[in-house]
């Protein structure tokens, strides 16, 4: 015991002799605006993971449930500033809550000055009055913090609070709309069920209505054509689910008008006679080496017409659309593909990369290089922050993906 009382004394006296690191209010990681899934920030890892884990889950869903906003920072100093001036900066400057509510709750744990405080927003401050912070942080917090357990305190001062403001009473005071993300079927309206069955049906006829009236004029082929870029088996069977079936007739007239044009008897324009549609395997004599490749390449489908009197044969293309080959400039057969593709500069932070995309030709082997820009590795997404309403504690600047809520001064403060 003595040997352990010893060392914890050595453990205290380095400490305080290294200093802790000293925080302002502007120094202070904004995990929330990296991940919004983050809701502690502890930029000196005085917690343990697995706590923080459970503590962001549970924050997690507590904005999901109620729409507030909690943000915690565990920090090993403030230098000596007051913690109620300076909550409230860090409470602004984020602008945790949500501007239509000011539902936003910060609390700061200051180790070295051994305070913490509760700071709620403005629209929080009639259900977490400043007698239930007072009472949170008498009766979770300071108990656990005087022996030593910083998980534990964050651990039951936030759950405490989560059962507060859970409480289905509170949810109509501190709900907000901005931060709801509504869905149409979480309405009691059973005919909302149906709404997107029958809007898709409804699509599903328009569509083959405007395609009947497109095909007025055309030949056969030209219809068979045009149908046949219509078609998309997966769409169609999309079609079909999110009409609960009700779509199923519009795709099969659809599907039929393909089928018909397509194997529908022409007659030979030189002599008349009824022609004969061709199979896949006997279509081959008939197509150039080019095309006989297109066909095995599976970029285009062709349908070959014999004349069984004169000879005479007429074929129709049918590209493709989902084929990774393109056309050829050199040849143009349907057999151009990408052959590999290499950085010729590599793009720094500052500075934009080159590439080049190597196509070649499987007809004809003629190769085409594509030169394209690589943005700069430093150039990423610029995140606008919106400004929130300022309070009569001056709050309002909305940092990365808070709400832009205001804090009036409530809440409450204790130490251990």
């Amino acid at each position: 015991m003595k040997r352990q009382i010893l060392s914890l004394l050595i453990l205290l006296l380095v400490a305080v002799c290294a200093g802790a690191k000293e925080y302002r209010p502007e120094d202070v990681p904004n995990v929330h605006l990296k991940d919004r899934t983050q809701y502690i920030s502890d930029p000196e890892n005085l917690m343990t993971q697995k706590t923080k884990t459970a503590v962001n889950a549970r924050l997690r869903a507590l904005e999901d449930s109620t729409t507030v906003q909690m943000a915690i920072a565990v920090l090993p100093s403030i230098g000596g500033d007051d913690i109620f001036d300076f909550t409230q900066k860090l409470a602004s400057d984020w602008g945790v809550g949500h501007s239509d509510k000011d539902n936003g709750l910060v609390v700061v744990f200051d180790l070295d000055g051994r305070n913490i405080r509760m700071h709620t927003g403005q629209g929080l401050e009639g259900r977490l009055t400043d007698v239930a912070c007072s009472r949170i942080i008498d009766e979770e917090v300071i108990p656990n913090m005087k022996e030593g357990n910083l998980d534990k305190a964050v651990d039951d001062m936030t759950a405490r609070t989560a059962r507060v403001l859970t409480d289905p009473e509170a949810a109509a005071e501190i709900r907000s709309q901005e931060g709801e993300s509504r869905s149409p079927f979480s309405d009691d309206n059973p005919m909302l069920l149906l709404f997107i069955p029958i809007v898709v049906t409804v699509l599903c006829y328009a569509w083959l209505i405007v395609i009947c009236v497109r095909l007025r004029g055309k030949d056969d082929f030209q219809k068979a054509l045009m149908l046949h870029n219509s078609n998309s088996t997966a769409l169609d069977i999309v079609l079909c689910v999110l009409s609960l079936g009700l779509g199923v007739p519009a795709v099969l007239i659809r599907k039929a008008m393909l089928k018909h044009y397509r194997n529908h008897g022409r007659k030979c324009d030189l002599c008349g006679t009824p022609m004969k549609k061709l199979d896949e395997e006997q279509d081959n004599l008939y197509l150039t080496p080019a095309q006989d490749l297109e066909e095995r390449l599976r970029s285009i489908d062709y349908d070959v017409w014999l004349c069984p009197r004169c000879g005479a044969t007429e074929i129709f293309p049918f590209p493709e659309k989902d084929s990774a080959y393109t056309k050829c400039p050199a040849c143009g057969t349907h057999a151009m593909r990408l052959l590999y593709d290499r950085i010729d500069v590599r793009p720094t932070a500052t500075k934009k990369g080159y590439g080049t995309k190597v196509y070649e030709c499987m007809n004809c082997h003629k190769r085409e290089e594509r030169r394209y820009e690589i943005p700069a590795q430093g150039a990423g997404p610029i995140i606008i922050a919106g400004g929130g309403r300022g309070g009569s504690g001056g709050g309002g600047f909305s940092g990365g993906s808070w709400g832009g809520g205001s804090f009036g001064g409530g809440g409450s403060s204790g130490s251990w």
